[in-house]
């Protein structure tokens, strides 16, 4: 027996037998503490989820798409015979699976036509779906196609965008059939690789085509009686926005149409800057505050009026009447506001607390987050790349488990023999934690979407969110239920004084030193990391919780080490900007291309301050540049080495184009280059452009260069391929 023994672990033994019985003691350790995070594992069904649909839209093409899909499955199948650690990643590799197969059916199941040329004059016949009028005073229309001249009927886009020159006036309506002349083209990709792509977010909107109003707008037929549900909502939601913008009036007019109908084109630029600077910006974009404002004021307001009678109050469920009544104006709530993403998930989000009220139930917890992001990622898979939906539920996820932890349970929440001053102690650093937390959530969204975040929302939030939720929202809602009655001014001036505050606020604290941290672009990856390492934080509840702050830390540092491209050019050739070495960057124009120029300073973590000239840089270290009429020529000195540019504006004899051809390591031109024209290093003509897009380029050590396009990142999705 002794000899046999002895065999058996001469098979496994030494190293080996130390490594097995570690294992399996790690293992066993793993899935204890797994087991007694029971109650939190339904959390990640969501978070599984997403990652597939993550996953879908960042592979390149179908054959990866498959390739995961299978692998995820496999893996799943492979570890469901395993103890509880394999099962959970059982689970988690089915739900990856239906991720990517979820969106990819979404993406096939919204497929309408692109207008196929890259620009062209033509006459669009439609019906206006939406008009909205931005902040310079232009007007945007989206228009549901009849026809468009010259166009097959399986060519014509389902709706097109089209934007005006100059304000079109009160005669054109929503539900009016119009006939229009305009400059179509595709809906545009990515000005910088990786960077905010309207293509993809048209095409889940059926919008085909993108254009300028090049003349005045025929109203062909007046709209239709309202006498659809949605019509009669979508006008109560202009109605409403044009009373609340006269009567309030200026700046605080603008706000309160944002605060009711999500309608903020009446907030000024510098307004809407000054509040994302200070933190304030979410205050304007209707989400989970708003609706629980809301229905909290309606659910009090309701069982204090039914209390009054003493008959209802003994014969009558009153809490069940006043959570009907909640549950009615927060859907009312949602489709005056326009049933955005944040405000469908808030929406939600209270429907189940209030049943949550109704069956005794803990009424706001992380398994009520999660149901609304999983029935939104059901539904909608794209909105889980939207910056509203991550946002939102980033903030109410972090507030939620900041709420349910054993910290807050014993300093946070009110305790039995809480003075008032205690009592009063406990809200004001609750309202602090709550806006560290929402920030700490928030902020490598802020920075991975808009690279930029506010230091000081803390403060400004301190304040703005008592005044919003006291005075501002229940002025308001009597407010708009006054204008039924013909309007009071005392009302609207209350709700105007506090908007004026608010605002007031937001130009202050964004004005002090340091209000706002600018951030080039992280990769994927690296902002992966981190939401990944702050979600692992927020849903475990033991020391398992710990294990997030790895991946954070690790895309944090990834972060820090993401590159910044030294070179960018714009897709149709017509600009390009270098970065210089003190980090601003010079363009070869200002005359053209805002929104590229805007987006190049972002994903470089600048603002319009960083902004030069490329003609007027005469003395610059590194940069060496001579930008005539027909050509610019600049050197840069970068990785150890002179790089030699040539942006191509004219035509130029063989002779001469030879020669700035061979004696260049790059030549950028927006027209075709002949075949004999081979630069050192790159050329980057019209077929390189088509192939690439809008390119950013990095200067290596030993001559080399890394070289990204915004085409080939989009891969070959279908607003990618239809788009070509």
């Amino acid at each position: 027996m002794v000899q046999t023994s002895h065999g058996t672990s001469g098979a496994v033994s030494g190293p080996a037998l130390w490594f097995q019985r570690g294992a399996s003691g790690l293992g066993q350790r793993l899935d204890a503490l797994l087991l007694a995070e029971r109650e939190q594992w339904p959390l990640w069904a969501p978070v599984a989820l997403g990652a597939g649909i993550a996953t879908w839209f960042c592979l390149p093409g179908p054959h990866l798409w498959l390739a995961a899909a299978a692998i995820a499955a496999g893996a799943a199948l492979l570890c469901w015979r395993q103890e509880v650690a394999g099962r959970l990643l059982g689970w988690a590799g089915l739900l990856v699976a239906a991720g990517i197969l979820l969106a990819w059916a979404r993406g096939e199941a919204v497929r309408a036509p692109v207008f196929p040329l890259n620009g062209a004059a033509r006459e669009v016949t439609g019906l206006v779906e939406s008009r909205e009028t931005l902040a310079d005073g232009r007007d945007r229309l989206v228009v549901r196609v009849t026809a468009i001249t010259r166009l097959k009927p399986d060519e014509t886009p389902a709706r097109v965008r089209l934007t005006s020159r100059k304000p079109l006036g009160e005669t054109i309506e929503r539900g009016a059939r119009v006939r229009v002349k305009a400059w179509l083209q595709p809906p545009p990709g990515p000005a910088v690789p990786g960077g905010y792509d309207f293509g993809q977010r048209a095409w889940f909107e059926e919008i085909g085509g993108v254009g300028a109003i090049h003349c005045a707008v025929t109203v062909v037929s007046a709209p239709a009686p309202n006498t659809g549900v949605m019509d009669r909502i979508e006008a109560a939601r202009d109605w409403l926005s044009e009373r609340l913008r006269a009567r309030i009036g200026g700046e605080a007019g603008g706000m309160a149409a944002a605060l009711v109908t999500g309608d903020r084109s009446g907030i000024p630029e510098d307004v809407t800057q000054a509040m994302r600077d200070s933190g304030l910006a979410h205050l304007i974009s209707i989400s989970g505050l708003h609706i629980a404002m809301v229905t909290s004021i309606v659910f009090l307001l309701t069982r204090r009026l039914l209390a009054l009678s003493a008959w209802l109050a003994l014969r009558l469920p009153l809490k069940t009447f006043a959570a009907l009544a909640a549950a009615l104006a927060a859907i009312a709530y949602t489709l005056i506001a326009g049933s955005s993403v944040p405000t469908v998930r808030s929406c939600i989000a209270t429907l189940i607390v209030l049943a949550g009220l109704l069956l005794g139930r803990q009424a706001i917890s992380l398994r009520m987050v999660a149901t609304g992001a999983g029935l939104i990622l059901l539904f909608r898979p794209e909105a889980l790349l939207s910056p509203s939906f991550q946002l939102s539920f980033a903030a109410v996820t972090g507030l939620v488990a900041l709420y349910q932890s054993r910290f807050a349970e014993r300093w946070l929440r009110r305790q039995e023999g809480d003075g008032r001053a205690r009592r009063l102690l406990r809200w004001g650093a609750g309202l602090i934690l709550s806006s560290l937390v929402a920030e700490a959530m928030l902020a490598p969204i802020a920075i991975h979407h808009f690279n930029q975040t506010g230091v000081y929302g803390v403060v400004a939030n301190f304040i703005a969110i008592p005044l919003t939720s006291l005075v501002i929202m229940p002025g308001l809602m009597a407010a708009v239920l006054a204008e039924s009655v013909g309007g009071i001014d005392w009302v609207t001036e209350v709700v105007r004084v506090g908007l004026d505050l608010v605002i007031a606020l937001a130009r202050e604290v964004s004005s002090w030193e340091g209000a706002v941290v600018r951030w080039h672009t992280p990769s994927n990856p690296a902002f992966g990391l981190m939401m990944f390492g702050l979600v692992w934080l927020c849903l475990w509840r033991t020391r398992l919780r710990l294990g997030g702050l790895l991946p954070m830390l690790a895309g944090v540092a990834l972060a820090a080490m993401t590159p910044r491209p030294d070179l960018f050019v714009s897709q149709d050739g017509g600009m390009m900007a270098v970065r210089l070495e003190d980090g601003r960057m010079a363009f070869s124009t200002l005359r053209r291309g805002a929104f590229a120029r805007e987006m190049w300073l972002e994903e470089s973590g600048l603002d319009t301050t960083a902004m030069l000239p490329l003609a007027d840089m005469a003395a610059t270290p590194g940069l060496v540049q001579d930008c005539g009429e027909g050509v610019c020529r600049v050197a840069l000195w970068q990785a150890g080495r002179w790089w030699s540019v040539v942006w191509l504006k004219d035509w130029f004899e063989a002779p001469a184009l030879r020669r700035l051809c061979a004696d260049n390591d790059i030549v950028i031109a927006p027209r075709r280059l002949p075949g004999w024209c081979a630069p050192k290093r790159l050329k980057l003509d019209a077929p390189a452009r088509e192939r690439l897009g809008a390119t950013t380029l990095r200067f290596l050590d030993g001559g080399r260069l890394d070289v990204q396009g915004a085409e080939t990142q989009r891969g070959r999705h279908p607003w990618a391929a239809a788009g070509r």
